[in-house]
């Protein structure tokens, strides 16, 4: 078990809400600390969302299909979901330079509600009402079936906050982060230089142009300070074999 604070990232519109995790979790906005701005033709498949109030990163990973984390979902009513691909700032989603997308369905991970231990399921899928258009600044990646090595360095892409307490980010950054541990169904990363924040939750983790993993939540020491950044493994049997059974290909 994880023995410091978990905090959840994701940005909830006009407030803060706890979520419903065991003792000493809460939900709380992140962001890229220490990233630098990314072009979204560098990262085509990255995905923007905002349902029932809440906003998220996510991934393009087919046509037809996003993956985000599943905390970022709970009360998401998918009628209301829309999804924005092909963007470089917030600004473009009021500028009309960012596709938009609606979706069909949307499925969290089996009883995610229900499991004591729920941020090692933290992942969800949307079907994409209708087919996603590929362009210079939108296309899908790749999902990895392979573990990640520790030691090595994977990419983390979000528009959450840029320091600790501070406001999310206009523009698409992406951190440099290196593997630690795993931890069930989690991989960790180093978060002493470069770590998500509040607002970055959902969004994908990539090594060899390869998605591996949602971000799912940052731990603090006592102090507050970010110490290691996890996500979701793409790879982990419970979380491939829910991906396979919703038409992600490995």
């Amino acid at each position: 078990m994880l023995r410091t604070n978990i905090i959840l990232s994701l940005v909830i519109l006009g407030l803060v809400e706890a979520a419903h995790i065991p003792q000493n979790y809460s939900s709380f906005n992140k962001r890229i600390l220490n990233g630098e701005n990314v072009d979204i033709k560098d990262a085509k498949f990255f995905t923007f969302f905002i349902c029932s109030n809440v906003a998220c990163g996510a991934t393009l990973v087919s046509p037809t299909r996003v993956i985000t984390a599943a905390h970022c979902v709970v009360n998401c009513n998918v009628n209301d979901a829309k999804l924005y691909m092909g963007m470089n700032s917030r600004d473009d989603i009021n500028s009309g330079r960012a596709d938009i997308y609606k979706a069909s369905n949307l499925y969290l991970y089996p009883d995610y509600n229900q499991k004591p231990n729920k941020f090692y399921y933290d992942v969800a899928v949307f079907y994409i009402n209708g087919v996603v258009r590929q362009t210079d600044k939108v296309a899908p990646i790749a999902v990895s079936a392979e573990k990640p090595n520790l030691g090595i360095n994977i990419s983390c892409y979000g528009y959450g906050a840029t320091s600790v307490g501070g406001p999310g980010s206009n523009n698409l950054k992406k951190a440099v982060m290196k593997t630690t541990r795993y931890e069930n169904n989690l991989i960790a990363t180093d978060a002493r230089q470069n770590s998500v924040l509040p607002g970055d939750s959902g969004g994908p983790c990539v090594y060899n142009n390869k998605f591996i993993g949602d971000i799912s939540g940052l731990v603090q020491d006592s102090n507050g300070n970010p110490t290691e950044n996890l996500a979701t493994l793409s790879s982990a049997p419970e979380i491939s074999n829910f991906l396979r059974s919703h038409g992600i290909n490995f």
